[in-house]
C-alpha cells in the first residue's frame, strides 16, 4: 500500500468516525480489506450493459408484467433468449417476461472437514 494511498484510506477513516491516532498503519489495512471484499461482491448488471456467458448459470431479476422477481437461468446464445435453468422454459421468447439484471452465482458450498 502506498503511502497516499494510506492516507485516503485514513482519511475515509476519519470522516467515517473511525479515527485512532494510536494506529493509523492498522487501521488503514484493514479499511483496504474491507474496501476490496466490497468490490469482490457480486453486483448486479444491467442486461443493456452486457450478457453472461452462454450457458452458465447466473440469477436473474425478471419483470413479468404483474411482478418483478427472481429466477435461476443462463442466457442462450443460439437461440439468443433467456432461459429457466430449471425447467428449461424460455423467458423472453415464449413469454412476456423480460429479463432486467443477472449476477454470476456465488462459489459452490465445499465442506470443511469432518463435516458430513
Amino acid at each position: 500500500m502506498t503511502k497516499e494511498e494510506m492516507e485516503e484510506l485514513n482519511g475515509l477513516a476519519a470522516s467515517m468516525g473511525l479515527y485512532d491516532d494510536k494506529n493509523p498503519c492498522k487501521r488503514a489495512v484493514i479499511l483496504g480489506k474491507a474496501i476490496k471484499a466490497l468490490e469482490q461482491e457480486p453486483k448486479w448488471i444491467p442486461v443493456s450493459e452486457r450478457l453472461p456467458e452462454a450457458n452458465r448459470a447466473v440469477l436473474t431479476y425478471i419483470d413479468t408484467g404483474a411482478t418483478k422477481t427472481y429466477c435461476l437461468a443462463y442466457w442462450n446464445d443460439v437461440r439468443e433468449a433467456w432461459e429457466e435453468w430449471i425447467g428449461y422454459d424460455l423467458i423472453e421468447k415464449d413469454r412476456d417476461y423480460k429479463v432486467i439484471a443477472w449476477m454470476p452465482l456465488p462459489e459452490p458450498y465445499k465442506a470443511e472437514s469432518g463435516e458430513v
